[in-house]
């Protein structure tokens, strides 16, 4: 379970930092800034959804190894 959450939170990562890369891509592209604008508020919709599963998956992982330590202890 643990291992599961920890390779979900790394492909979770790697997106948004693909999406961040994207976000910088239409910042500085040649498009005039209208089509910048919506196709960053649409990119920045994704990035916030992501954010938002990085720190379940996150909050899952924490709460899956302090149920570990307390079965151990």
């Amino acid at each position: 379970m643990i291992e599961q959450l920890k390779k979900q939170i790394e492909q979770t990562e790697k997106l948004l930092a693909q999406q961040q890369a994207q976000l910088a891509q239409i910042q500085n592209s040649r498009a005039n800034e209208q089509q910048k604008a919506q196709q960053a508020m649409a990119l920045q919709n994704q990035i916030m959804g992501t954010q938002a599963t990085l720190m379940t998956l996150r909050g899952a992982l924490l709460q899956a190894m302090t149920v570990e330590i307390d079965t151990h202890a």
